[in-house]
């Protein structure tokens, strides 16, 4: 399973070992937006998580 976050689009995507998404939740990233410039900015580069 992976899970990927569109803070664009406030989600959060499950998705399996095909690239399905199995699961749509909805998220809410930082109220200082994405970027390294502002500390308590979200971090804005891709990670990928494996379960």
């Amino acid at each position: 399973m992976k899970i990927e976050i569109n803070a664009g689009r406030q989600q959060l995507i499950l998705r399996d070992e095909k690239n399905v998404p199995v699961k749509t939740y909805s998220v809410s990233t930082s109220k200082n937006g994405l970027g390294e410039k502002n500390v308590r900015a979200a971090p804005a580069d891709r990670r990928a998580v494996d379960a």
